[in-house]
């Protein structure tokens, strides 16, 4: 071990000291994630028609592990409230843009680590209340070739874009110095490279000129009006047996769900305040995991567990449950072909679910329920308590 000699010691200990006190009070480091293994959530809010403007807020989530944490047969929800009181950067962004033709969008993307391995994308769906729409979308997105998500496609090179942003390059940004921050572009302002426009390839369907939210040749469209909500997905190229991307398959998708229900995204004006709600909701299923069956027992193990103990411990979990054929189907779930393999999600959803907001204001609502029942329970069990000790 090396030391200091005796003459140095008495300095070196004061400076040492010093630098690990900065090093204590330094504002913690944070940025947006866009690699291969930390890939992070991000909402986005366009407005193509009046403000020129994007709004970018970093969910701080990790994709790949909501992927498991997202889709438990027990249920799952998300709440986050947008605060443009305490955000510049969405403060900007409402009081420019015309709500009514903002359009919003969560996404994520891996960059990989070579050719087609680890390329996911997680999407919203545009649908804009209308069964036709989302139903064109639906077909649109199930028929694109695996190539159109190999290599530096739209959706990373725009994320990429803006985890790297400087003053030079975004107008307003805290996303690489604060914790799940956000940022705004503008195209007045010359952010061709984080303005989600034309340039970055966010735009409609067979025009240039109108708002939209499609990129990846101007098919996969990802953004909804506020307050209509979005089913949710996974997108992977087909890779063959030596993980290059099958320049003939279409790509493979599965949408977030569990055996009986549907994954959602939802965003919300609070009509109590000026906040916003953004929500992820999954109803829980009835019955659970069936474990008689092979594909039942995969999604107990990789799923349900999962969830529970951890993204990291997801391998592990494999060895000392019981999954039939755990090894393949550890393959086929990690390449995330699983359910394309077990025909799981390749129907597009039925119209009576479009009470989907419905059901995410209901949840908001249960959940302040059950925290008001709790404050109760806590403030009666501390009045029992008092009771019983007098």
């Amino acid at each position: 071990m090396l030391t200091a000699s005796t003459s140095r010691a008495p300095l070196l200990r004061p400076l040492l000291g010093l630098v690990l006190c900065a090093a204590a009070l330094a504002p913690a480091q944070a940025k947006l994630e866009v690699t291969a293994q930390q890939s992070e959530l991000v909402l986005l809010l366009l407005d193509q028609k009046k403000a020129e403007m994007t709004y970018i807020k970093d969910l701080g989530i990790n994709a790949k592990e909501f992927w498991i944490t997202a889709q438990q047969d027990m249920g799952a929800s998300l709440f986050k409230y947008l605060d443009p009181e305490t955000d510049e950067a969405l403060k900007t962004f409402l009081g420019s843009a015309d709500l009514a033709s903002v359009r919003w969008i969560v996404a994520a993307s891996n960059k990989g680590g070579g050719e087609g391995k680890e390329r996911n994308d997680y999407v919203t769906l545009n649908n804009s209340g209308d069964l036709a729409t989302q139903q064109k979308n639906f077909k649109a997105m199930s028929e694109m070739m695996s190539p159109s998500l190999a290599g530096k496609e739209d959706i990373n090179r725009y994320l990429t874009n803006v985890a790297a942003a400087t003053a030079q390059t975004i107008l307003i940004t805290n996303i690489r110095t604060e914790e799940n921050g956000s940022a705004l572009a503008s195209n007045a302002a010359g952010n061709k490279g984080t303005y989600a426009g034309t340039l970055t390839n966010f735009f409609a369907r067979g025009s240039t000129l109108a708002p939209g939210d499609c990129v990846v040749t101007a098919t996969l469209c990802m953004g909804n009006p506020l307050g209509i909500s979005s089913w949710f997905y996974k997108l992977t190229p087909a890779l063959d047996e030596d993980g290059n991307v099958e320049s003939d398959l279409p790509l493979v998708y599965d949408e977030f769900d569990n055996l009986s229900g549907d994954g959602y995204w939802g965003l919300i004006k609070d009509p109590n305040s000026s906040k916003y709600v953004l929500s992820y909701t999954l109803a829980g299923s009835n019955p659970r995991s069936l474990v008689s069956t092979d594909f039942g027992r995969s999604r107990l193990s990789f799923t349900d567990y999962s969830a529970q103990s951890g993204f990291a411990r997801q391998i592990l979990a494999l060895a000392g449950d019981d999954v039939a054929n755990a090894p393949d189907a550890a393959a086929l779930f990690l390449n995330g072909n699983l359910a394309a393999q077990q025909q799981a999600v390749t129907a597009v959803p039925e119209p009576q679910s479009w009470g989907l907001m419905v059901l995410g204001l209901l949840g908001l609502a249960a959940h302040a329920r059950r925290r008001s029942s709790n404050s109760n329970g806590l403030s009666n069990r501390s009045s029992s308590s008092g009771a019983s000790q007098a």
